[in-house]
């Protein structure tokens, strides 16, 4: 610092200068101490204070644009939810529900008298395009019906309208000329079942044909082409290992006829499944096919009913 009169150099300290006496004039004078003339400016007071009654200085931050990205995703997400909401309101309240629920998946069906107009489903498959095409071809009648006894026929479950279970088809008919429908292959053969049984996959995998009703009632169709073998020898080999089984009682057997026109000898084993209440009837026979066919009828005790079944047996549809 100079002394503005002479340009003598003069201490900061200094009141006077040394060399011609003039004061400085730049002393502060409440606490004699100098502000240097700079850039550095003093805090403006904002009037925000903090407990002890001194002035906070806080810069704002800058807002990071990875979360302002972050947010705006957020807020569009959830205004999609909103609307998918919004939208199923007004769909079920304007739609009856098929509700079908079981241990391998739920699926709700929406329809009016019109079609189906939605659905929801946790763990099974459902193209809805598809289904609202086939539900208009035969009526959401005949289609409740008709899922309902797939979904029974291949699911642990059951479904409900309004809480109440889905009315099906009489399962004790058996008047084959106008209740019952052709099913099989030209490997396996043909036999009539009620028009309200479907095919059923068994859950252990298998390479035979079944249809059932609700899982209650099942029929399967078999072959074996290996001419080693004749359909007695396989007939007596399954008697033998049943009657050795000790969760099976009540093992007979008989020869019966069987077929469309009585043309088929079969070697029939009948049995009991205690724990399961459940009886069993194989039929082991020979068809003109050079096969041996094998055809197993399986339910509760009233299965008697459904013994027009193995007994409508034939190659050809």
């Amino acid at each position: 610092m100079q002394c503005k009169k002479c340009g003598a150099n003069l201490l900061e300290t200094d009141r006077f200068c040394k060399s011609c006496g003039e004061p400085v004039s730049n002393v502060n004078p409440q606490n004699n101490q100098f502000y240097q003339q700079s850039n550095i400016q003093q805090p403006i007071n904002n009037g925000v204070g903090n407990n002890n009654g001194t002035m906070n200085n806080t810069v704002p931050k800058k807002k990071n644009p990875v979360a302002i990205i972050l947010m705006v995703i957020g807020g569009i997400v959830v205004g999609i939810v909103i609307i998918f909401v919004i939208i199923f309101s007004v769909v079920s309240k304007t739609s009856d529900k098929l509700v079908c629920k079981s241990d391998e998946g739920n699926i709700t069906i929406m329809y009016n008298e019109n079609g189906i107009t939605g659905y929801t489903a946790r763990g099974l498959s459902y193209d809805m395009d598809e289904q609202k095409e086939y539900a208009k071809k035969i009526g959401m009648d005949a289609y409740i019906t008709e899922f309902n006894t797939w979904f029974s026929t291949n699911t642990s479950g059951s479904c409900t309208i309004d809480g109440k279970k889905v009315k099906s088809e009489s399962t004790t008919n058996t008047d084959n000329t106008t209740t019952n429908k052709s099913v099989g292959d030209s490997n396996y053969g043909y036999v009539d079942v009620p028009k309200n049984w479907g095919k059923f996959y068994d859950v252990s995998g298998s390479d035979t044909l079944q249809y059932s009703y609700g899982t209650t009632y099942i029929i399967t169709l078999d072959y074996m082409d290996d001419n080693q073998y004749t359909a007695k020898d396989y007939a007596s080999n399954f008697m033998y290992n049943m009657q050795n089984d000790s969760s099976v009682t009540d093992v007979t057997g008989a020869t019966v006829t069987i077929g469309k026109n009585k043309e088929y000898t079969a070697y029939q084993v009948y049995m009991y499944y205690p724990a399961d209440a459940v009886y069993l009837v194989t039929y082991w026979f020979e068809a003109e096919d050079g096969k041996t066919h094998y055809i197993a009828l399986e339910g509760p005790s009233d299965v008697v009913n459904y013994t027009y079944i193995p007994e409508s047996f034939r190659l050809t549809k």
